[in-house]
């Protein structure tokens, strides 16, 4: 989905790929949705002026961007490092926005799963802003997400009812 106003996709088969003004499925858009351009033929290589990392490690950012296009997963998670004032969220801002531009682009890591569970089911790109610890919990939920995670809850207002979040 681009999400753009005229609701175009593109269309990724064995052949290559193309946009479609009618995609053969249904998309949910959330507020915080940004459009995407369409996409170009071109060189992966226009990328590393603007994103600071050793030529080894590239093969990485890559395959982060390729698997999170992947329909079903499981998916890995991309973990920046650096000094401060090294250019990671700037790194972050630019990566994501090649798959999943975002009104919110950094988020501090939630304090309950059905947070982070919530959060997952409108973005296809979670990113988090100054963990300089994962604390066990949060890394069984980060983990769990990749390969796909559900929280129940009891529905508010309701005695009996449960709210399921799934997530991927």
């Amino acid at each position: 989905d681009l999400c753009d106003p005229q609701w175009r996709a593109v269309q990724i088969t064995k052949k290559g790929w193309k946009v479609v003004a009618e995609p053969p499925v249904r998309f949910l858009r959330y507020p915080d949705m940004k459009s995407l351009a369409p996409p170009l033929t071109g060189k992966i290589d226009r990328l590393w002026p603007l994103i600071h990392c050793d030529p080894e490690d590239r093969i990485i950012i890559v395959g982060f961007l390729l698997n999170a296009l992947h329909p079903a997963g499981p998916f890995f998670g991309l973990n920046l490092s650096g000094s401060k004032g090294s250019a990671k969220s700037t790194a972050t801002r630019i990566v994501r926005s090649l798959i999943d531009p975002n009104e919110a682009f950094i988020q501090s890591m939630p304090r309950l799963a059905e947070d982070l569970a919530l959060s997952a089911q409108g973005q296809r790109f979670l990113e988090f802003e100054n963990l300089s610890k994962i604390a066990e919990p949060e890394s069984d939920w980060l983990c769990r997400l990749s390969t796909g995670d559900a929280c129940r809850r009891r529905t508010k207002f309701s005695d009996s009812d449960e709210t399921t979040f799934c997530a991927k």
